[in-house]
Formats: C-alpha cells, sequence, structure tokens
C-alpha cells in the first residue's frame, strides 16, 4: 500500500504533463495537417508572417500569388490558415446604405460664445 501512495504523485504529474503539454500540441499538429491538406488552387491563404495571397500551385512547395504577377513559394508549413471562401453579395447589398453626417450635429452641441 504504501508503493501506490509513493507512485500516486508521480502519476499525478504524468497525468497533468500530458493534459498541458501533449494533448494541445497534438492539436495543434492535427489542425496544422488539416490546414495543408486543404490547399488547392484558388483559395486565399495567410501565412505566418502575415502575408496574404491566393494559392497558384500545390506540391513540395505552395506557390503564392500576392499581387499581379507577383509570385513567391513557400514551404507548406508556412501556411498558417486557409481563408473562408467569400459570401457573394446579394442584390440588396449593393446599395449603400446612408450614412448619417455627425460633424454638423457636434458643432451645434457647442455653446456659442
Amino acid at each position: 500500500m504504501d508503493q501506490l501512495g509513493a507512485l500516486l504523485p508521480l502519476v499525478l504529474l504524468v497525468g497533468v504533463f500530458y493534459l498541458l503539454i501533449l494533448r494541445p500540441a497534438r492539436k495543434r499538429q492535427q489542425d496544422q495537417r488539416n490546414t495543408i491538406a486543404a490547399l488547392a488552387p484558388g483559395r486565399r491563404v495567410m501565412t505566418s508572417s502575415g502575408i496574404f495571397g491566393t494559392v497558384t500551385a500545390v506540391g513540395d512547395r505552395v506557390e503564392l500569388e500576392v499581387a499581379d504577377g507577383v509570385r513567391i513559394e513557400l514551404l507548406p508549413a508556412a501556411i498558417q490558415q486557409v481563408l473562408p471562401e467569400p459570401v457573394p453579395e446579394s442584390a440588396d447589398a449593393g446599395e449603400t446604405p446612408a450614412v448619417s453626417d455627425t460633424s454638423d450635429q457636434q458643432q451645434n452641441d457647442t455653446p456659442a460664445a
């Protein structure tokens, strides 16, 4: 019984280590694998350095078009996230809402001298 009591702190330490270190690291690795698997030409992505671009080719390296005619090659691990597809705008969304000019209101709120 004393041996079980001596091993309990070690077992608890291993359990805490697993929950705080190993499990989140595995989840990050799985998320990165899913991100790389979602790469396809035409998809918008963001790199780990914050560069946005459109995937033009996928292979051992990923080719991104970051501006018209400007392409860069990256390792797939450098892709941090695949951006969601833009939602097409409806016919009503083409109208711009009226914006009230608050500068006139602010001028009227100031006391007269």
